[in-house]
């Protein structure tokens, strides 16, 4: 009777402790539930501060540069004598605006100004200067460029106002001679108190809010003035403003910040000309957010519970089960049980003694091996040297001074040599050798393999001298394979500590790749300073473009020899040749790509680039760059033959009329096209659009003139198409990152050099 009551009481209690258990785990469930859905609320309010901090630092870039555009327009020399023209009455017809609407032309073009156009207002004569010319002002107010907002009578009282520079609120606008749809812009004018003639830039709203946003859900981003007013929406469908909120939204600071309204969230930011940034996220997001949460917590807990349960009950029994048959045996004593259970103990407390004898006899052995176990922990150390070394404490005392010696081999590639050995057991030859000659002049050192081609010795002592010497003696043995391998051997500081083993072999690696592209061994005993990155410059990387485009493989040889023998007359270390080749073959791999050469054509480049990581010599550099170079003008050259007939034709005409007065809309309608047609086509056939061609051919054009003739820079600019030396100067600088007399000076210096 007492027994079962105990095996029932056994039962509650086990079970107990499982629900007790349960109930606990829930608790900590839910508040790292609770902990995970405040983090991720935090998330999403970083998240949408980001957003508008983007947002909003891209529309005050971009109403700089808008501003900075206006400025150098509205100072223009053409526009500044026309001016002058107009204020001195002179006869309307001889107002010449053929320079300005190029420079407008110019100006609206540019990719990075998102303009739909610019415009030239004059206050004594009704005279309006934009992209398609001169007119009357009043007649493009009201029958070309037609708005509700902004009407002919708006744009005269703006010759009355006192601020410079204004941006005016968001306004459709309807143009018919160009686009059949009304379009958005933001007006962007400049007007000084007493200047007589006014500026104004039309943003395109539609095609910067998809730069800026991307492809992501519209954001419902307003952007305020000032004074409250709305300057512009950038997601006209989505809810507006509610009253009070400009009084509710916390004060403007360093950065984005937030109020909740309505159950909606404010997000605000205000930058340095006071423009207010608000961007409205409806709470019902954070909602549904919070609500999916919720669900699947409950879910999860549910079935968590359920299944503890259902676990809990089944250990139970089974812990309970041996129990109670222990408890029952118990209650019925029997001799023979009894001493069955004392003989299983007496069997386990020999086999508990044996075990513990076994462990003293390997302990023992251990001690006594102590010397045989630190080399091996000494090898494990070092093949993990990279690692933190602070707690070996396994070397000898008498090795804690240490010097080490790093040999790196180069193997030359296969298509460099009349007979390729096998480098592994070349290796191991080397490696054989480099030991020998180790442990018979420094007894007690360690040589080991470190790498495919690398072996590392540590000498104990300062013995830096000697180790030079004997470096010095086996550089004519090692000397007479250099046609197969070359070898360079890195002599480190001594060192006072075996844990600074990481911090030497870091050192004798650095050293290491700063060998040069000799064809003897080299001994390294210092640091030199040697850059550890390498990309080509700017300039490098437009005349390499345009000879691999042009499938000009002489010109492309010619630009990277040169480039090859000024890293040579550098003295340049193995690892900045090796990079150089590397930037080169990925610059080139760009331009194979652009042209869409089919991936079963441009495998063969493969080997090449493989070759270029395993050259030893600067010849090898040049002719493996040159193989490499032909091959990819021969794939350009092939793929440009095979090409669209539409772009052969245009980009034919841009080469042979670059310096005239070229339109989209004339070549357009020289192929019974569109001009939008052709733009996009252009633009998807060769990922550059007509404008950024014809600039290229047009720069391009002018380096030539710079460094083969004696031209000013104003005739070349004519030369080459441009009107206007602002305009020259500008588009020159965007794309070498220099201005052209810069660009003159400093390569006429690189070739007299």
């Amino acid at each position: 009777m007492i027994a079962l009551l105990v095996r029932q009481s056994l039962f509650r209690k086990i079970l107990t402790s499982f629900m007790i258990l349960i109930v606990i785990f829930a608790l900590v469930d839910v508040a790292i539930f609770s902990l995970v859905k405040n983090r991720l609320h935090g998330e999403r309010i970083e998240q949408n501060r980001l957003t508008l901090r983007h947002a909003a630092d891209r529309y005050h870039s971009q109403f700089e540069r808008v501003k900075n555009a206006l400025y150098k327009q509205y100072t223009d020399k053409d526009v500044t004598r026309l001016n002058r023209l107009i204020i001195s009455m002179t006869q309307k017809d001889s107002f010449k605006t053929g320079a300005i609407v190029d420079d407008i032309q110019v100006i609206v073009r540019e990719p990075e100004l998102y303009l739909d156009n610019m415009m030239l207002l004059f206050k004594p004569v009704p005279l309006l200067v934009d992209k398609k010319g001169s007119t009357e002002e009043e007649r493009l107010f009201s029958d070309i460029f037609t708005s509700e907002t902004y009407s002919f009578s708006y744009w005269k009282a703006q010759f009355e106002r006192e601020p410079n520079y204004v941006i005016h609120p968001a306004a459709s606008f309807f143009n018919p001679a160009e686009h059949p749809e009304e379009k958005t812009l933001i007006p962007y004018s400049i007007k000084p108190p007493t200047a007589s003639y006014l500026v104004v830039a039309m943003i395109d709203s539609e095609r910067l809010r998809q730069a800026i946003a991307g492809e992501r859900d519209p954001l419902n981003l307003t952007i305020l003035e000032p004074d409250g007013r709305v300057l512009y929406r950038m997601d006209a469908g989505g809810p507006g403003l509610p009253d009070g909120l400009l009084s509710a939204l916390p004060a403007a600071g360093g950065g984005p910040d937030y109020t909740v309204l309505d159950g909606n969230y404010y997000f605000s930011q205000q930058d340095a000309d006071g423009l207010q940034y608000i961007l409205t996220v409806p709470g019902l997001s954070f909602a549904e957010e919070a609500n999916r949460l919720n669900k699947l917590m409950l879910l999860v807990m549910a079935a968590a519970v359920i299944v503890s349960l259902l676990l809990s009950v089944l250990f139970s029994k089974r812990i309970h089960k041996p129990v109670r048959e222990l408890l029952s045996s118990i209650s019925n004593p029997g001799e023979t049980a009894l001493d069955s259970q004392i003989h299983e103990f007496d069997l386990i407390g020999h086999k508990i003694q044996t075990l513990l004898k076994e462990k003293d006899e390997i302990l023992g052995e251990l001690r006594q091996q102590q010397s045989v176990l630190n080399g091996y922990d000494y090898i494990a150390k070092l093949k993990n040297i990279n690692h933190e070394l602070s707690d070996w404490h396994s070397i000898p005392h008498h090795a804690e001074t240490f010097t080490i010696v790093l040999y790196e081999l180069r193997f030359r590639s296969a298509a460099f040599v009349d007979m390729p050995v096998n480098r592994e057991l070349a290796t191991q030859s080397i490696g054989e050798h480099l030991k020998l000659v180790t442990d018979e002049r420094f007894p007690g050192s360690y040589t080991f393999r470190m790498e495919a081609h690398q072996f590392l010795s540590v000498v104990p002592g300062n013995e830096r001298d000697r180790l030079v010497t004997m470096l010095e003696e086996l550089k004519p043995m090692l000397d007479r394979d250099r046609r197969h391998c070359l070898v360079t051997a890195a002599v480190s500081s001594w060192f006072g500590h075996s844990a600074q083993l990481g911090h030497a072999y870091k050192q004798v690696q650095e050293m290491a790749r700063q060998a040069r592209l000799l064809e003897e061994m080299q001994i390294v005993l210092e640091c030199r300073t040697d850059p550890s990155v390498y990309a080509l410059t700017l300039t490098q990387e437009q005349e390499l473009n345009a000879a691999l485009q042009a499938a000009n493989a002489a010109e492309a040889v010619r630009l990277v020899g040169q480039w090859l023998d000024e890293l040579d007359r550098d003295e340049a270390s193995v690892r900045r040749f090796r990079l150089f080749a590397s930037s080169v073959s990925a610059q080139a791999q760009k331009i194979v790509e652009h042209y869409k050469v089919e991936a079963s054509t441009s495998w063969r480049l493969k080997p090449m680039i493989q070759q270029l990581g395993e050259c030893c010599t600067l010849e090898e550099y040049r002719g493996t760059l040159q193989a490499f170079l032909n091959a990819v003008t021969v794939f350009i050259k092939e793929k440009k033959e095979a090409s669209d007939p539409i772009v052969e034709h245009v980009l034919g005409v841009l080469q042979g009329h670059y310096a005239e007065d070229l339109s989209l809309e004339a070549l357009a309608g020289s192929l019974n096209l569109t001009p939008a047609y052709v733009s996009t086509y252009i633009k998807e056939k060769t990922g550059v659009n007509f404008t950024d061609h014809l600039h290229d051919i047009r720069v391009r054009k002018s380096q030539e003139l710079l460094l083969e003739t004696g031209m000013n820079i104003q005739e070349i600019a004519e030369q080459v198409g441009y009107r206007n030396i602002s305009s020259f100067n500008r588009m020159f600088k965007n794309r070498t990152g220099q201005s052209p007399g810069e660009y003159r000076r400093t390569q006429t210096m690189a070739r007299t050099s």
